[in-house]
């Protein structure tokens, strides 16, 4: 069966954009497509696997969070991307930032 790989993708954004923590087994039953249906798509699309992918989206869900002019707390943020605890919140920023959220918060824009 030929997919539209575009499609699968896209499909793909819309359920990470709901639950940025969810696995590929989990998104191939979602769309009811075999996971290597949706890792060939991702990396024929975007060029990266799908692990690297659900993180770059899920730490561009972080930042955004932290970011946002709505104060929220890194507690807040952690269990709102579903992770076990602030400290493994704060470890998946600094690994990928270099940062911790807090130094990041400091530096967003002031609230107008």
């Amino acid at each position: 069966m030929a997919y539209n790989y575009s499609q699968l993708v896209a499909n793909v954004d819309r359920v990470l954009s709901s639950d940025p923590r969810i696995g590929i087994s989990r998104i191939a039953v979602a769309l009811q497509v075999d996971r290597h249906t949706l890792v060939t798509a991702l990396k024929h699309i975007r060029g990266v696997t799908f692990v690297r992918y659900r993180r770059d989206r899920l730490l561009e869900k972080a930042l955004s969070l932290l970011n946002s002019p709505t104060v929220l707390t890194v507690k807040q943020v952690s269990f709102a991307l579903n992770f076990s605890s602030p400290q493994s919140f704060t470890r998946f920023i600094r690994e990928n930032t270099g940062r911790s959220p807090r130094q990041i918060m400091q530096d967003r824009p002031p609230q107008s």
